[in-house]
């Protein structure tokens, strides 16, 4: 997840993100997706309609995990933020540190501590639907000529496989990074965070009903070779506090 150009904050260029310091902690949730109302998640107009969704190699319809990290930074940024802040559509995002974010003291960026993967469907659960669009003339205030269209949705019910990780450095905010990536879980089981497009309809609505969540720490030998191993040790679970840990 990259961090917004200057253009986009009206502010001057950062310096190169750097990549530095000591891995000290990795967080890995998963969890499974299920969407409570219907979802576009776009891939252009090549397809069965005009806009069709977004479908992998095999022709399943997947989430980029671009598209999950950046519906969450936003979601995050407006929590943290006030709304002044993103007056004439600025990104406010100078406390986010879950993301890309810039060194207080040497004013350098920094790589995004999280990753997402993109989200694979599971199989079983595919529901695809067509709807009908019009677009509005704002001038008249009705259906504008030949401006019908046709989209692809995915229906309640389709569920999605989700796996987000967390890396923290030595150089790294821990508590607020750690923080921050619980609030984004959080978020997500409770489906706030809404995915793909033409939300402000009522679409992307997804809730994860349970995450699996890993806390490894790299300073320990044990933990270090379950994360190269591909397991989970005994000591290493963490729960999903109770309420969103941010504000």
């Amino acid at each position: 997840m990259n961090r917004p150009t200057a253009a986009e904050e009206g502010g001057a260029a950062l310096p190169a993100a750097s990549l530095t310091g000591t891995v000290l902690f990795r967080y890995l949730a998963k969890g499974t997706l299920e969407l409570q109302s219907s979802a576009h998640i776009g891939g252009g107009e090549e397809g069965v309609c005009d806009m069709s969704l977004l479908r992998d190699e095999l022709g399943l319809p997947f989430i980029p995990g671009s598209s999950l990290a950046g519906s969450g930074a936003s979601h995050l940024a407006r929590r943290l933020h006030p709304w002044s802040e993103f007056s004439g559509g600025r990104r406010a995002w100078s406390r986010l540190k879950l993301f890309s974010y810039e060194d207080a003291v040497t004013r350098a960026g920094t790589m995004s501590p999280l990753s997402v993967q993109d989200a694979c469907i599971v199989k079983n659960t595919l529901r695809v639907a067509v709807r009908d669009g019009v677009r509005i003339d704002h001038s008249t205030g009705v259906a504008a000529d030949t401006s019908k269209f046709d989209y692809e949705v995915l229906e309640p019910g389709t569920r999605f496989k989700l796996v987000l990780e967390c890396q923290v450095r030595d150089t790294d905010p821990h508590e607020e990074i750690k923080e921050q990536f619980l609030a984004l879980l959080w978020c997500l089981s409770r489906g706030e965070i809404r995915l793909g497009k033409r939300t402000r309809r009522g679409l992307g609505r997804g809730e994860v009903e349970k995450w699996e969540i890993t806390c490894l720490d790299m300073t320990k030998k044990e933990h270090v070779l379950s994360w190269l191993k591909g397991t989970r040790p005994a000591d290493a679970g963490l729960d999903l506090p109770g309420a969103c840990p941010l504000p």
